[in-house]
């Protein structure tokens, strides 16, 4: 007969009692309590914990008493006489080269869904969002940056309304005007974000790094390419849609606002957004007879700004690869 000794607690008293566990038969075991108490249960109605090395096992019982044993041993003697074999998932845990290979290919299957699926099925999901989760977000968004990071404009009404005009009479006729706000950007220096409900939202820092109503321009039809593509609700549910991928390994979980500080936290887009961006407004340049050449000078002027500005969270430091997109505006070499 099988037996391994261990301290049986009852799920009320927290001052645990000695006691012994047999094997009986092919698959029962009996636990003899040092009080006197005697349990007989089957193999299968018992939960057995994972064996580790240096860590007692539990035997829990239906109704929540458990038996803790320290000699591994004996209770690898006892399980085995009984025919008990663990799962192929803790089988595996026990082989390192196994293990680490499967670490290696959640850290792969994670990056690949992170790099080609989030983003696709992010696109997917933006574009079928409805009018009104559009607009809920957008207007969270508006009122978190103006509770956290920005403030009441400080440039002239007459300066804000001439942009504005400028703006309305630059667009093609088949084109939207969004509503374009001023506000003094503090740590976020000279910077513009679009908002998924249509508001562009442009700092007076940006103006005065710019000093040209035209290059202004140039940033605020970038900002309408973002609005266009929805790019802040596709970073947003990529963002979501990561938090629930994570939340799939890990047990935690998230909502799809709860991402919203995130976006606004770091305002970063893909490369691939950035261009779809950059060929917008290059588009609505060339339709008002001006060229490319004045988003290219005004992404050249803000990236002196942020070399100015170091305590900054300036445009640039935000968006990616400015050698790169100077060159795409001029030449016009968009990709495929």
């Amino acid at each position: 007969m099988k037996a391994v000794h261990g301290r049986f607690f009852d799920g009320h008293n927290a001052l645990g009692t000695g006691a012994r566990l047999m094997l009986e038969g092919a698959d029962s075991l009996t636990l003899d309590q040092a009080d006197g108490g005697v349990r007989r249960v089957p193999l299968g109605r018992l939960r057995i914990s994972e064996r580790f090395d240096h860590a007692p096992r539990v035997v829990t019982f239906e109704d929540g008493a458990y038996l803790e044993i320290e000699d591994l041993a004996a209770m690898d003697a006892l399980l085995a006489a009984a025919g008990w074999k663990d799962g192929p998932v803790v089988v595996l845990q026990r082989r390192w080269p196994l293990a680490l290979a499967a670490l290696a290919l959640l850290l792969a299957v994670t990056a690949f869904a992170w790099v080609q699926g989030i983003p696709r099925l992010a696109e997917v999901v933006a574009a079928r969002m409805p009018p009104d989760m559009e607009l809920r977000v957008g207007e969270e968004a508006e009122a978190l940056l103006d509770r956290r990071w920005l403030s009441e404009t400080r440039v002239a009404e007459e300066d804000r309304a001439r942009i504005v005009a400028q703006l309305g009479a630059w667009l093609p006729a088949d084109v939207s005007h969004p509503r374009v706000e001023f506000r003094d950007g503090g740590k976020f220096g000279a910077n513009a974000l679009a908002l998924p409900h249509g508001v562009i939202m442009g700092t007076d820092q940006l103006i005065a790094s710019l000093g040209d109503d035209d290059l202004v321009l140039a940033v605020l039809f970038h900002e309408m390419g973002h609005v266009a593509h929805r790019h802040f609700l596709r970073q947003l549910t990529a963002d979501a849609l990561l938090g629930v991928l994570v939340s799939t390994l890990t047990g935690d979980s998230g909502m799809l606002l709860a991402a919203i500080p995130v976006v606004l936290g770091s305002l970063h887009f893909s490369r691939t957004m950035e261009l779809e961006a950059d060929r917008y407004a290059a588009m609505l340049l060339e339709a008002r007879g001006r060229p490319a050449d004045d988003l290219a000078l005004a992404l050249e002027r803000l990236s002196e700004s942020r070399e100015r500005r170091r305590g900054a969270i300036a445009y640039l430091q935000t968006h990616p690869a400015i050698e790169e997109r100077t060159a795409r505006l001029r030449s016009g070499a968009w990709p495929k």
